[in-house]
């Protein structure tokens, strides 16, 4: 019984930080340029391009990353 408590503890363990390390994380800015897909068009990711949906694509960002995107000449800012 006592082994199994601590294996279990261990299991607790492992995973709580295995959860720190998936947890988010800030990155260095970037800058870029935008452009926009014709309105009949796919994503890159397959799906149907939805024209009032906010949606990136970057290189090397996986899918589903959320990132602040500025815009430099006005200065407002929308989380796609």
């Amino acid at each position: 019984m006592m082994k199994t408590k601590q294996t279990a503890l261990v299991a607790v363990t492992v995973a709580a930080g295995l959860m720190v390390g998936a947890s988010t994380s800030s990155a260095a800015a970037q800058c870029g340029r935008a452009s926009w897909y014709a309105l009949h068009s796919r994503t890159a990711s397959g799906e149907r391009m939805n024209p009032s949906a906010l949606t990136a694509a970057h290189r090397t960002l996986p899918f589903g990353t959320k990132l602040k995107v500025t815009n430099k000449n006005n200065g407002r800012s929308v989380v796609v």
